[in-house]
């Protein structure tokens, strides 16, 4: 598995990935029972911006066949000090990392273009993404007029990840 920056030519794969996602977890990621992204969303994804990365998480297959088993993006705001964070995992690859990798490369990426915190709403009902945040040292917080939602916050000054560690770039891990 390879974890890389979304390009043009991905639209299928991640199409691919969303579609597959269970509607439980495509609602954890998007907030809605989402079943596929619109081409303008595909478009979004795999166009890169100085505002905003994507990242993929790819595995192979047999005869060099390749799926997407991750994804991640981060949204830059204009003034740069928060960044919004998002990362799904496909269904039958979690509890292998690969979240935890696409959040270090995404948090590197985010660190070079400025931005001083990443921040991103959770489900509270998402025990999963609870836990990763909790690993990733976030805080936590309540979102005013929504109690089903909290907002996890972490610092990117402080303690860079060891996957950027010594670089102002990110390389495919």
């Amino acid at each position: 598995m390879c974890v890389r920056s979304a390009r043009m030519g991905d639209e299928g794969l991640i199409q691919s990935f969303v579609q597959s996602l269970l509607p439980e977890s495509a609602y954890q990621r998007f907030f809605v029972g989402l079943r596929e992204l619109s081409p303008q969303g595909l478009t979004r994804l795999t166009r890169g911006a100085t505002d905003y990365a994507v990242l993929v998480a790819v595995a192979s297959g047999v005869h060099r066949s390749q799926r997407v088993v991750g994804l991640a993006e981060v949204a830059i705001t204009s003034a740069q000090s928060t960044c919004e964070v998002a990362v799904v995992v496909s269904d039958d690859c979690r509890r292998q990392g690969i979240a935890t990798r696409l959040l270090e490369a995404l948090s590197c990426i985010a660190a070079a273009r400025g931005c001083r915190r990443a921040a991103g709403d959770v489900l509270r009902g998402n025990a999963a993404a609870f836990a990763l945040a909790t690993r990733f040292g976030c805080n936590t917080t309540s979102v005013a007029g929504a109690p089903h939602i909290a907002r996890v916050t972490k610092s990117l000054v402080d303690g860079a990840s060891p996957a950027c560690a010594g670089s102002t770039r990110c390389e495919p891990l």
